[in-house]
Formats: structure tokens, sequence, C-alpha cells
């Protein structure tokens, strides 16, 4: 308060506190119990669950009242997308029953294709060049002062450093604080001072997991067929060029069939000339 009066904000809100991370993880225990002990022993209104990823996005692409981020298991767990424990969530106005998330139709019903088209775009080139930007906002210089003004990236309530509880003196008023940051979150320490560099380019793991998807439909072939070495006389290359050993994932060989391109434990790619041995004879490594 200055004189009375709130501080100007964008947003009432934080993008990341407890309520959101029980929010999207409410069919998994412990934060079922979680969430039960926040809503005073019941679930939370059918309507305002996690039933939808495509309502949820719409939601909070149209109001600036929700913000919140997504949360880290949606890039690398489906657990939190089943009601596998069997929770009774209710019905919705619309008479459907919350029950298993529904999810995009590009994930084709399945959680696991979800996870994993989630994880490929969070590591995609495009996401790459810009994460950037998203460490400003939430742990850099567009976090607070003039320029958090300017990018529209103030929040209501406690900064990290705004409240010290040690100081307040009032015990309704220090309860009411520390509410508020598990009600509302709370914005980070800010980690930086000035603009955070772009990602280095390089070798995505994009790339690498849909190499892994073209060898496995057959599209490229594989080390069993069009004469390619075997997976361990590759390893055995990679170590004597390399200085140390890495177990291959996947072999592929180029459309016009004179490279060779070899994805090992590390997701690390490597590239030689292939010729082709005559009559059926095995080729050799550039």
């Amino acid at each position: 308060h200055e004189g009375g009066a709130l501080k100007p904000f964008h947003y009432g809100s934080h993008y990341s506190s407890m309520a959101i991370v029980l929010f999207y993880l409410l069919r998994v225990e412990p934060f079922t119990t979680a969430a039960l002990q926040l809503q005073d022993g019941v679930f939370d209104l059918s309507d305002r669950l996690f039933h939808s990823v495509a309502a949820t996005w719409d939601h909070c692409a149209r109001s600036t009242n929700d913000v919140k981020e997504l949360i880290p298991e949606m890039y690398y767990s489906c657990a939190h997308l089943r009601n596998d424990n069997g929770f009774e969530f209710g019905g919705r106005q619309d008479g459907a029953r919350v029950d298993d998330v529904l999810l995009p139709p590009w994930a084709k019903d399945c959680p696991h294709e979800f996870t994993r088209q989630m994880r490929a775009a969070l590591e995609s080139e495009p996401v790459s060049q810009r994460l950037h930007l998203w460490l400003d906002l939430v742990f850099g210089v567009k976090q607070r002062g003039q320029a958090a003004v300017e990018a529209l990236n103030v929040f209501h309530g406690t900064y990290d450093s705004a409240e010290d509880l040690g100081l307040i003196e009032d015990p309704f008023e220090r309860e009411r604080t520390v509410q508020q940051v598990l009600q509302f979150g709370q914005t980070p320490p800010q980690l930086f001072s000035s603009p955070h560099p772009p990602r280095a380019a390089g070798p995505s793991i994009e790339r690498a997991l849909g190499a892994i998807a073209q060898v496995r439909a057959g599209l490229r072939g594989s080390s069993a067929e069009k004469n390619l070495p075997d997976a361990s006389a590759v390893a055995g290359a990679l170590q004597s060029r390399k200085g140390g050993g890495c177990e291959v994932l996947a072999l592929l060989r180029g459309a016009e069939g004179r490279r060779l391109l070899a994805l090992d434990a590390r997701l690390e790619t490597h590239s030689w000339a292939w010729s082709s041995g005559a009559a059926g004879a095995a080729g050799e490594l550039g």
C-alpha cells in the first residue's frame, strides 16, 4: 500500500502457487489429499476442476484472472492425466462426468502420446529460440521495476523481498501474508540483472527423437537391412574417434545412401560418409 491505496498491478494472482500445482495433480496422491485439505475436506466444484486441456488453455488465453503456467509433469509424466484411483469428482453443469483429463485430438486419446509431443515441443527449436524471453519475465530484468511495467508483468501481492515475516508484529497480518503466498503464489527471487542470452544453437533432442521415430516406423531402414553396420561396430568407431564409447540407440542412412547417422545414448548425433560394399559385402565408414 502507498498512502492507503493499492499499488498498480496487471495480475491479481501469480503464475505458480500451491493451488495451481494441486489443480493439475489432483488425480495423484499425495496431492489429492493436499487438495482436499485445501478445500476443507471436499473436492472443489466439478466445473472448476482440471478436466480438459483445451478448456484450461482457452480460459488462460482469454482471462487475465487466470495466468497459471503448466507444471513440469506435463513434459515427462502422464499419471496426472488419468483417474486411475477412481476418485469421484462429480458432474459438470453440462452433465459430463469428470474422470480422466480430456486430451487434444493430436494426442489420439493417449496420455503417453500427449506427454511425448509436449516434450518434443518443449525441446523444439522455436521454443529454444525464445526461452530466454520467459527467463527475463520470471527470473530476470523484466520481473520488477519499470521494465516489468513496460512488459505488462506486474503482480499484486508478495515479491520475495517485499515481505519479511519476521518484521510483521501483528499475528493476524503475518498469517494473512502467509495465506496469501500459499493461495496466490509469490514472485521468485530475481536471479538475473541483465537480459538472458538466447540458448546456443545445436543438435536438438527434438531431432534426435524424430530420428528414433523414423527408424521405428521403418521409413529409412535399420541396422538389420540396407547393408548397414551393426550397432557394436559404430560404438567402436565412436570410442576410437571420441575417446569414449556410448551405446548406439539408432542407425539411419540418408535418403541418398551416402551418409550414415548414428544416435547414441547421450542423444548426440554422429555422421559419416558411407560406402556400400559390392555384391553384398559390408560397407565402410568414411
